[in-house]
């Protein structure tokens, strides 16, 4: 955290990123004063895109049994209470896809589709693109057969939706659509047990390995001892691990001092009694 904030803050971007944005604010503007269904579709079709792009559960059971566990959801809010439906009229957002049913008249009539009956297949969607990539599948045939399941399921519930003039639940036909599709592929091509098994997330054991290695290590480091200062030089055994030998010291040149001269000897003279007398 410290190295970052210790960089600056630093932008990147072309004209084409100025462009873009200049026309999301233009819509995003023109919607809250207008609240057009036509932009409206515009955003909530945005925000679809982004959600499928950010969401991912790793694994096709744990994907599938979100869908059927949502599907039982969806089919029960709908046709068991009207909360749901309450909900979807009354919130005047960009939540939902509108269709109109007729144009020309005041007020519009609409059938409406939830983002996240956009969304949660959608995933699904994405989860069979990334497997045809994963195993090298060119031809992408889990994908291709996911979308135009996708698809007639969606066309499926505008229509039934338009038909019948009631609100219908979008997963009610879009999870059997998608989960049927990749299973009829997988058994068309023998590979059943290969789609059951496809995870994205690691295994355990791999994201265990760098910090069990790690921990080793340093406990083997800790385990063996350095020599005993005593030991070295009397015979003594030493350890297979040694801490880096110092380097020597360069030999220090001592600088010989002057020698100083030797006073010269006085003379000496001789006493009264002739005895010989130092000055």
């Amino acid at each position: 955290r410290s190295q970052e904030a210790k960089e600056p803050i630093s932008f990147k971007f072309n004209l084409l990123d100025v462009a873009v944005f200049g026309g999301c604010v233009g819509l995003s503007v023109a919607y809250a004063l207008t609240k057009a269904w036509y932009l409206n579709n515009a955003l909530g079709c945005a925000f679809s895109v982004q959600g499928i792009e950010m969401l991912s559960l790793g694994s096709f059971v744990i994907r599938a049994i979100l869908l059927m566990g949502l599907f039982v959801y969806d089919v029960f809010w709908v046709f068991g209470t009207e909360v749901m439906v309450a909900v979807a009229k009354g919130l005047n957002a960009p939540v939902k896809i509108m269709f109109p049913k007729a144009l020309g008249v005041t007020p519009i009539p609409f059938s409406m589709l939830g983002l996240g009956d956009i969304v949660i297949p959608g995933i699904f969607v994405a989860l069979m693109l990334r497997f045809d990539h994963k195993h090298g599948f060119t031809s992408t045939p889990y994908f291709y057969a996911n979308f135009v399941a996708y698809v007639l399921g969606l066309v499926t519930t505008v229509g039934v939706m338009h038909v019948f003039d009631a609100a219908q639940p979008a997963l009610l036909y879009l999870v059997p659509a998608c989960i049927g599709a990749a299973l009829l592929t997988a058994v068309s091509r023998g590979e059943l047990q290969l789609l059951l098994n496809y995870s994205e997330e690691k295994p355990e054991a791999e994201k265990e390995a760098p910090a069990k290695n790690g921990s080793v290590s340093a406990k083997a480091a800790e385990a063996v001892p350095f020599p005993a200062e005593d030991a070295v030089g009397t015979g003594a055994k030493k350890s297979s691990f040694s801490p880096p030998a110092a380097q020597p010291k360069p030999p220090e040149v001592k600088k010989e001092e002057p020698k100083k001269e030797e006073a010269a000897p006085k003379p000496k003279k001789k006493g009264k009694w002739g005895a010989l007398m130092e000055d």
